[in-house]
């Protein structure tokens, strides 16, 4: 449709043309947001699980000595309670071994 003016096309083909122009030139900018965002992600998924794997290589020792140290308190602990167990129990064969029998 021609203008008012003869020479160019009407200001609502303008408008309309513009709106095109605005879509055709949004369309490959968003389609490379998206694709950057969607490498980002996967990007953010390798990190996430290569430190994930690091945890766990990490963990694997701590349980292991958490373990040990654990066994190694247990064992001096058991000790500790055994040594005056058994002066009691010589005490007790000593005290026993000294008594009388009592008479009625």
């Amino acid at each position: 449709m021609r203008g008012v003016t003869g020479g160019g096309p009407s200001a609502s083909a303008q408008v309309a043309n513009a709106r095109v122009n605005a879509r055709a030139e949004d369309a490959p900018t968003l389609y490379a947001a998206t694709a950057t965002q969607a490498a980002v992600q996967r990007g953010a998924d390798a990190t996430l699980r290569a430190q994930r794997i690091e945890i766990e290589r990490v963990r694997a020792p701590v349980h292991v000595g958490v373990a040990r140290l654990q066994a190694a308190l247990t064992a001096a602990e058991e000790t500790y309670v055994a040594a005056p167990a058994s002066r009691d129990r010589a005490d007790t064969q000593e005290i026993a071994g000294g008594l009388r029998p009592i008479r009625a």
